[in-house]
């Protein structure tokens, strides 16, 4: 049986499990699911980046990176998430793996500029390759501005 993409009922009921049970097989299987069926929904993007958040567990995280790839692009609720990741995760394989989903999802130069900022301090490998791929589609005049701003936009 397959759930419809953008089925109201399913998506709740998929952010009411992620958000209420303590079993991390149902929670990983309820965002894989969400990540299948959730494209662009704020309250599904919303209910994942607060599992980042709140999880310990590096594979829930890690699944929770990869289907935010799949359902978040050009999202500033997930842009931040991730660069909090980004910066802040003690995992360096979900570090490497958020930089790669933020590359991803990041196609407009709006939200690049505020990822350039966020992250211009921290030029580890894969903050390097985000940068990168912002300078392919910046101006140069923006890609400046971003570099030699300290606020970060996208923050919530």
């Amino acid at each position: 049986m397959r759930i419809a993409e953008d089925n109201p009922t399913a998506i709740a009921a998929l952010e009411e499990l992620i958000r209420d049970s303590k079993d991390e097989t149902a929670r990983w299987n309820a965002v894989s699911s969400l990540g299948k069926i959730a494209e662009d929904n704020p309250t599904a993007i919303a209910a994942l980046v607060e599992l980042i958040r709140d999880s310990k567990n590096e594979s829930t995280r890690s699944q929770v990176v990869y289907n935010l790839g799949k359902i978040a692009e050009d999202n500033p609720t997930a842009i931040a998430a991730l660069v909090e990741l980004i910066r802040d995760c003690q995992s360096e394989d979900i570090r490497r793996q958020a930089a790669s989903v933020l590359g991803k999802i990041l196609t407009k130069s709006d939200k690049m500029t505020a990822v350039v900022t966020a992250l211009k301090n921290d030029l580890s490998d894969e903050v390097y390759k985000v940068i990168w791929h912002c300078t392919q589609t910046m101006t140069y005049p923006a890609f400046y501005q971003a570099w030699h701003s300290d606020s970060f936009p996208l923050q919530n």
